[in-house]
């Protein structure tokens, strides 16, 4: 089992965006790249703060299998600080690249671009990696 757990800001460079459109195709663009590459995901917890404070919020479980919005945005945004936590049967490694995958082709759907801030990758038997961009 692995984490991955990365911080970033999404910004438009033009008029706004659906936030809680952005997170449910980031969220459904990860499962399909670790489907993909035969790893399961067991847990999905993505979330952005809008201007007004309001959050939108996407979860996933094995459990539940299914996405579910939590939270809802009201307003488009212009910016987005993004916090996503991902865990799945798949090692850190392939889990941070394909992670990296999913938000490098969402993001473009949107018109965004994306700054990292951190990111933090646990796993079984491996270090723990850490890194403040």
């Amino acid at each position: 089992m692995s984490r991955y757990d990365i911080r970033y800001y999404a910004k438009i460079c033009c008029g706004g965006f659906d936030a809680d459109r952005y997170l449910t195709a980031l969220a459904e663009k990860l499962r399909e790249r670790l489907a993909g590459e035969g790893h399961s995901l067991s847990a999905l917890t993505a979330s952005g703060k809008g201007p007004d404070g309001q959050i939108s919020r996407v979860e996933w479980t094995a459990a539940e299998g299914g996405f579910s919005l939590r939270r809802s945005l009201k307003a488009r945004c212009v910016d987005l600080p993004v916090e996503l936590s991902v865990e799945s049967d798949g090692p850190g490694a392939d889990l941070e690249r394909l992670t990296d995958q999913a938000i490098g082709e969402t993001a473009p759907r949107f018109r965004l671009s994306v700054t990292v801030f951190s990111k933090n990758v646990t796993g079984d038997g491996e270090q723990t990696r850490r890194r403040t961009v």
